[in-house]
């Protein structure tokens, strides 16, 4: 009987710590969505209306080379704050998935690739627009009006 106990407290404890592992780096979005990864984005994606006249403008105004990087830390608030409202944004200014970048950090703002490093991200989220591999802009931690707003002032 204490072989069985003890075995089924090992199991719950790997289910236990596989659930709270914190996803770092590179990172699909669609990890995002599960609700076992991340309960605060669903609800956040389904229920923000971006302006309509700055996804217009964003349509107009983004390339179709057009990237996005996009540092966010998943124990951050500003994170789940504008993460979900930034791809609902881009999912109505009809920017493919495969153009954002998503990478993750820890609270000390490291991710195994370093990239945060290369870009210079002390803070997140950052958000960086490139188009032709050059920077155009970046939103960091906050927005002024609105990420859709303040996205499309970075742009031409």
């Amino acid at each position: 009987m204490k072989h069985l106990l003890a075995l089924l407290f090992t199991i719950i404890t790997f289910a236990t710590m596989a659930q709270t592992t914190p996803l770092l780096g590179t990172t699909d979005a669609k990890l995002l969505t599960l609700e076992t990864t991340c309960t605060w984005f669903n609800p956040t994606y389904e229920s923000y209306k971006p302006d309509a006249a700055s996804v217009a403008g964003l349509k107009k105004a983004l390339s179709a080379n057009a990237t996005f990087l996009v540092f966010g830390g998943m124990w951050c608030s500003d994170t789940h704050n504008l993460l979900p409202k930034f791809f609902k944004t881009m999912d109505e200014a009809g920017v493919p998935r495969k153009n954002i970048q998503l990478y993750l950090v820890d609270e000390q703002k490291n991710s195994p690739e370093k990239l945060e490093k290369q870009y210079g991200v002390n803070n997140v989220p950052t958000f960086i627009i490139l188009q032709n591999g050059e920077e155009k802009g970046r939103v960091v931690e906050t927005v002024r009006q609105s990420i859709e707003a303040d996205l499309l002032q970075l742009l031409p």
